[in-house]
């Protein structure tokens, strides 16, 4: 029988472009949302703006096992509460949305859009930051 964290280690992968020469790669677990996090999504619309920003930093959260990203010295950022929480809201909304939309069927085959997802439809690229 299979057990619920089998279902909990199903990942993806997404790229997002950035500024610089590499893009942004994360690995993302497929089975992230709970019944808690998809009631507050649902009810987001209705809550000041930094209520929404702590709903998306929590789906970052729940969501990102391991990703590339560095700090101004180069160094890499952990995947942890203090690294999510020091990004940006556009940087929080572009790894959302990129999770996000590689989640969605890809309507040729009924699966998700690719193995590794890329954002590559965007005309420019996707600073990715953290706060000053």
């Amino acid at each position: 029988m299979p057990k619920l964290t089998q279902l909990r280690r199903e990942t993806g992968e997404v790229e997002i472009p950035t500024a610089g020469d590499d893009p942004l790669r994360i690995t993302y677990r497929k089975a992230f949302v709970s019944p808690a996090l998809s009631k507050r999504l649902s009810n987001a619309d209705d809550l000041p703006s930094t209520d929404q920003l702590a709903i998306l930093a929590d789906l970052v959260k729940a969501a990102v096992v391991s990703w590339n990203l560095t700090d101004e010295d180069d160094e890499p950022m952990p995947v942890s509460a203090a690294s999510i929480d020091a990004l940006d809201a556009g940087s929080l909304q572009v790894i959302a949305t990129a999770i996000q939309e590689s989640m969605r069927p890809d309507p040729t085959n009924g699966t998700d859009s690719s193995p590794i997802s890329s954002a590559t439809e965007r005309s420019e690229p996707v600073p990715i930051g953290t706060r000053s």
